[in-house]
């Protein structure tokens, strides 16, 4: 199932395990379709293991390659495409897989390169917190039955329903607690 919604993913949306399997999980559902630059995955990689010394490094080249599995058909290779000169040489990148895959929005969690992207492009530019609250406003049931797979999936250590609304609402905390509501009413 595939919702023809295309979306390009920054690193820094797929950096915290609990965003990116939320991100994964949906594409699996087939609320979205990502597009990653074949970049993104070696970012990950590389901000796991040096902002977050602690983590053993064979787990996090594992995660990684979990990843990069799942996307697979999903990876576009960046090629000398010309960027606008207003975004970040860093970012390129990012913005030529938006561009080459069609994506009708990048999600990202860098303001900078979502002003950029605004202001270059005719492509959406959106937080991770604003993607999960287009999510939860086009199917409220698609997006409560998605954390309930996540729950599922713990079960290494098992989580409640609420513990992952609360690690959730971390990374997306307007769609959970517009959820939240939602659950309870007016």
């Amino acid at each position: 199932m595939s919702s023809n919604l295309v979306v390009a993913l920054d690193a820094n949306v797929l950096v915290p395990i609990v965003a990116c399997d939320l991100l994964l999980t949906a594409f699996e559902r087939g609320l979205f379709d990502p597009v990653v630059s074949t970049l993104v995955p070696e970012e990950v990689e590389r901000s796991l293991l040096v902002d977050f010394p602690s983590l053993d490094a064979t787990a996090v080249r594992f995660r990684v390659a979990s990843m990069e599995d799942a996307l697979k058909d999903q990876l576009i290779e960046p090629t000398d495409w010309m960027v606008p000169s207003s975004i970040n040489t860093k970012d390129h990148h990012v913005v030529e897989a938006a561009v080459m895959g069609e994506a009708a929005a990048i999600v990202t969690n860098d303001i900078d390169l979502r002003s950029q992207v605004a202001a270059a492009l005719p492509i959406a530019a959106q937080s991770l917190d604003e993607f999960g609250i287009g999510l939860l406003r086009s199917s409220p049931e698609s997006f409560s039955l998605l954390i309930d797979q996540l729950v599922a999936k713990r079960v290494r250590r098992p989580v409640s329903r609420g513990e992952m609304m609360q690690s959730l609402a971390a990374h997306i905390p307007t769609a959970i607690r517009m959820l939240k509501e939602e659950m309870t009413g007016p």
